[in-house]
Parts: structure tokens; sequence; C-alpha cells
């Protein structure tokens, strides 16, 4: 009877200890050394980032690399994501003319208008309380965009920013009211966590609020009290300066 080795995929018979082609063990202490050593890659897989700048597998708690010393951000976690649909993009106009690119241009903001005005209608017909959400959704912009500028560097958003087109950025426009628009359908869908999820929001800058304007000068003042703080010496003269006749 003849089997396959694990390693090289050559026959071996059933009473060789050692494959002749490869010379791997084949008793069973070696066949459970393969499946540990294979468990320990895939769990380093699956517990490792990929560097995007060298490609080399490094914890997932690290922040940095250790071969190149790229930092582990979220902005640096998208890259490998982002990379190929960025190629793609970057192939399809590579070689495109002035006029085509113009010509993108322009469906794009128009495809962005029609699309704005088709969720405009929608939300018009579903006849909902559409002041009460609007004024709840200045919570949630308010809420987005402190997440936007706290995990994507300012200097990301100003080159993203200086390098769209003036005809590019009305179909920007054109998007943000279209997700304005979509957020306050879904808070019209799901009104009790809607709610609920803008509390959370408020509570919490109510919170940080309390945290920096009342409590941290406090602490901070507490802290230099007491680092400044000099023992008392009882040995020194105390400010008596009266002797006895």
């Amino acid at each position: 009877m003849a089997f396959r080795c694990p390693v090289c995929d050559h026959d071996v018979k059933a009473g060789d200890t050692v494959c002749p082609t490869c010379k791997e063990p084949l008793h069973a202490a070696s066949f459970v050394g393969r499946l540990w050593r294979s468990f320990c890659a895939a769990f380093t897989r699956a517990t490792s980032v990929e560097c995007p700048a060298c490609g080399e597998l490094a914890a997932a708690k690290s922040k940095y690399c250790m071969r190149c010393t790229c930092n582990f951000t979220v902005v640096a976690a998208l890259v490998p994501i982002l990379r190929p649909l960025r190629n793609k993009w970057d192939a399809v106009f590579k070689d495109a003319s002035p006029a085509s690119k113009r010509f993108a241009r322009i469906a794009y903001v128009i495809a962005s208008a029609v699309l704005f005005w088709l969720v405009l209608s929608y939300s018009e017909k579903k006849g909902a309380v559409w002041y009460l959400y609007a004024a709840l959704s200045i919570v949630y912009v308010a809420f987005f965009t402190f997440f936007l500028l706290w995990v994507v560097p300012h200097e990301h958003l100003s080159h993203f920013v200086r390098q769209r087109k003036g005809v590019v950025r009305i179909g920007l426009i054109f998007n943000f009211f279209t997700a304005l628009l979509l957020l306050q359908v879904l808070m019209a869908t799901w009104t009790a966590r809607a709610l609920m999820l803008g509390a959370l929001f408020i509570v919490s800058w109510l919170g940080f609020y309390f945290f920096l304007v009342y409590i941290f000068p406090v602490w901070c003042g507490m802290s230099v009290f007491f680092d400044d703080y000099v023992p008392f010496d009882h040995t020194a003269r105390q400010g008596r300066t009266a002797r006895r006749d």
C-alpha cells in the first residue's frame, strides 16, 4: 500500500519511516509537530497585521513595523485594502484624454445631482417629521466630523481637497446632502435607536466638557500643590527669635 508524503507529495510505502525523496520523518511525532507548526502559523497570520510599506507581518498590538519603522495607524491599515482599487482607478484614467476626464467629471456631477433628487423625493413621500430628524442630524454631523478629524490626518484631508477639481467639488456637495438625507431616513426607520445613539453623543460631549472645565483644572492644581509640598522640619527655627533672660 502506498501513501503520499505530506511535504513533497511523492509516493511512500506503509512501512517507511522516512520519505525516500525529501527525507521527511513519517512517524507520529513528526505528524503532530507538523500540525502544531501549521496551527502556530495560522494563529500568527490571524493575529498579525501586514505592514503597508514593506509587507512584513507584525503583531496586531504593535505600533510600528520592526523592519521599516512604518507607523501602524488606521490610514496605514486601510492602504493594503484600498491600494488595488486605487491602482485600477489610476490605470483607467492614466491614458485618458483631457476631454474624456472632463466628460467623466461632468457625468459624476450629474449622477450625484440625480441621486440627490431621487433621495429627496423618497424622503418627501415617506412623510416623516423631517424637522425633528434634521435637528437630530446636527448631533450626528458634529460627532462624525469630530471622528473624521480625529482618525484621518489633517494633511490627508487637505491633500484630498486640493486635488479635486471645481466641478468634482460640486458633486461632493451633492454627495454630502444625499448622505445626510439617507441618515435621516435611517433615523425615521429606527427612531428609538437613533434617539438613544444621539443621547449617547450628547452625554459624552457634556461629560468631556465637565471634565475639562471643572475636574481637570482642579486635578492639575492639586498635583502642583502636592509636588511643591515641603515636609515639616521640627529642628528648624520656625521663626522664633525671642530669648529668655
